[in-house]
């Protein structure tokens, strides 16, 4: 990153400290000087996101580039999180990256299913760590943002989206036909 990009906020929804402070030191270690912006729990999550207290002041606590999820958390998982902003126009902008030790293949659908624009299972050692922290740069923060495409090898921990399921109807309001 040169010295005059700027550093990015990313809330960082994870209910285990040592997981946050590893993420934090991965950052650091890739030369990523963004704002890593702790929430304990989901409630905690939801509440800097829509500016309720005790984040209310948004020079204090900017809106996020960028949302890493966990999805096992006390008082509201991130499921709830991803519920409660999926549709709302002012998260339109706002990609949310699904950060997790869970790979099962229908929790996956369903987070993306509720709007997830990522979901990546947790690295475990620290260049792994370091590794994830350059590509989530690369990817949702150097430049524009990027739609999610497949690219191949592009990092070892990013779950495939599911393909859509072709049996609902694209079009739920289909006119009669013969009539």
């Amino acid at each position: 990153m040169s010295p005059m990009a700027s550093a990015h906020v990313i809330l960082v929804a994870e209910d285990n400290d040592d997981d946050f402070v590893l993420l934090r030191c991965a950052f650091e270690s890739a030369g990523l000087p963004h704002r890593l912006i702790g929430a304990q729990d989901g409630l905690d999550a939801i509440n800097y996101l829509y500016a309720d207290k005790p984040y209310t002041n948004r020079s204090a606590f900017p809106f996020p580039d960028l949302m890493l999820l966990d999805l096992q958390m006390p008082v509201v998982d991130g499921f709830e999180v991803l519920a409660s902003v999926k549709g709302r126009s002012q998260f339109q902008c706002l990609p949310i990256v699904i950060l997790s030790s869970v790979d099962d293949p229908i929790i996956i659908q369903r987070a993306y299913h509720l709007g997830a624009a990522d979901f990546l299972t947790k690295p475990i050692t620290s260049a792994e760590r370091i590794e994830m922290a350059r590509g989530l740069h690369v990817r949702w923060l150097e430049g524009e943002k990027k739609p999610v495409v497949r690219l191949g090898n592009f990092n070892p921990w990013s779950v495939p989206r599911p393909a859509p399921d072709k049996s609902e109807p694209k079009n739920a309001e289909q006119k009669p036909t013969g009539l």
